[in-house]
């Protein structure tokens, strides 16, 4: 179901994208040469052969695909009446194609590309710019502001649709989905330069090597996905093995993870902070691989010198993680999820402010999440008494503020545990039983 302010985005571009291509029925008409429409289906199939090898965005949100330098170099070369066909004919990418994407996000989709390549030829047009007369040995004012707009008409269309299905700041957006991938966007400029300059001074068979340089983009995209995806397999292999050691956490740390996001979601912590949020609350527990079955898993109470060894968890899992690279400042806010609000916390008895936020946020969908499970030395919590609890250990154990946003947040929600899913993939990753409702938690 896609936002309200999404579907009065998506319709705008449409109609606009529409419109366009109406008025251009009526002034297409100079356009439709023999060799510019062998030029508009050349650079289609190209473009069609681009989109089977698109790159999933690293966030999702969408794919990155090499066609906008073709796309650009076409409407340069076709001029803006065909450019807005060009674009919203051929800027499908393989999921559309594989038929994963919704047909209203299609419909977008062929919009802003249409009125991307329809704002290139348009700006190039008029700046006084002429196709006939690029050459390599030259630059081209009206060809490098086109291309300008291009691509920046291009990610501006896509990072305000982001915008409104999230509900984010456009800084935050281009900050978490897009700062990764400015680069690789802008390396691909030159590249489109290149194929409008040289289609009129040496003909089609050079732009055939530019598809390298094209490739090799494409590549450094799928890189940058690979990294993430290997950080994201690593953490699954370590919290596997957490579930394996201790069969009363299974599943206790991606649900911790999950609250966390929720509530940092809710209390309109940035986005890209957020996701470190819910890193940290995965990883919370990772130490815990370090401590001895028998203290961790023991049925009754702990004595002093196991109740030490089993609060080295936290500096144990924060040392783990500084050895994994990516985790950023989940590694301290794993260290300091202990930590007590009045100072009486571990490792350090930092207090207040002292305590990250992420760490407060954590420590208090941890406790929640330990109260409404299992464990071996007690029965799960009803979720009222959970709640009970942390309501009168506010300003002691927890963050004042981070409670009365948890208590809101129940209040919109209902019970947390029922309301926030820990996901299809994870759930099948852990073997979860559906028809348990609660589960465990860390001491």
């Amino acid at each position: 179901m896609y936002p309200k302010p999404l579907v009065r985005y998506m319709t705008a571009v449409e109609v606009a994208a529409g419109l366009v291509l109406v008025w251009s029925v009526f002034r297409i008409g100079p356009s439709l040469t023999l060799d510019n429409i062998l030029v508009f289906f050349g650079f289609g199939a190209v473009c069609l052969i681009a989109s089977l090898f698109p790159v999933p965005m690293i966030r999702k949100h969408g794919h990155v695909s090499v066609q906008l330098p073709m796309l650009f170099a076409a409407s340069i070369i076709l001029g803006p009446w065909l450019a807005v066909w060009i674009g919203s004919v051929f800027s499908i990418n393989y999921p559309e194609i594989r038929g994963q994407v919704k047909r209203r996000s299609m419909w977008f989709n062929r919009a802003h590309g249409g009125l991307m390549a329809f704002l290139a030829a348009g700006t190039f047009t008029l700046l006084g710019g002429n196709p006939a007369h690029l050459n390599p040995g030259t630059i081209s004012l009206p060809l490098f502001v086109g291309g300008l707009v291009a691509f920046f008409s291009n990610m501006f269309f896509v990072m305000f649709a982001v915008k409104f299905r999230i509900d984010r700041s456009i800084r935050e957006v281009y900050k978490v989905y897009f700062k990764w991938a400015s680069l690789n966007f802008f390396g691909m400029f030159p590249i489109a330069y290149l194929m409008a300059v040289i289609f009129h001074s040496a003909g089609v068979l050079p732009e055939i090597f530019i598809m390298v340089p094209l490739a090799m983009t494409r590549w450094i995209f799928a890189i940058a996905h690979r990294i993430r995806a290997a950080y994201q397999s690593t953490v699954r292999t370590l919290l596997t093995a957490m579930d394996a050691k201790d069969p009363y956490t299974k599943g206790h740390s991606f649900r911790v993870g999950r609250y966390a996001l929720t509530l940092a979601h809710f209390m309109k912590v940035p986005e890209d902070e957020a996701e470190e949020i819910e890193r940290a609350g995965t990883l919370h527990d990772i130490g815990k691989l370090a401590i001895v079955d028998e203290v961790l898993n023991k049925p009754g109470e702990l004595d002093y010198e196991e109740m030490l060894s089993m609060q080295r968890h936290t500096v144990m899992g924060s040392t783990m993680l500084g050895n994994i690279g990516g985790v950023g400042p989940a590694r301290d806010w794993v260290l300091h999820h202990h930590e007590r609000f009045d100072g009486q916390g571990y490792p350090h008895g930092i207090s207040g402010d002292e305590i990250p936020l992420a760490a407060r946020i954590i420590s208090v969908v941890d406790s929640y999440d330990a109260m409404t499970s299992d464990r071996p030395y007690r029965k799960a919590m009803p979720h009222e008494k959970a709640v009970d609890e942390i309501l009168k250990n506010a300003g002691g154990q927890f963050d004042p503020r981070v409670v009365r946003a948890f208590m809101d947040m129940l209040r919109i929600m209902g019970d947390f545990a029922d309301e926030v899913s820990i996901g299809e993939d994870f759930e099948e990753a852990l073997g979860r039983d559906p028809n348990r409702r609660h589960y465990d938690g860390p001491r």
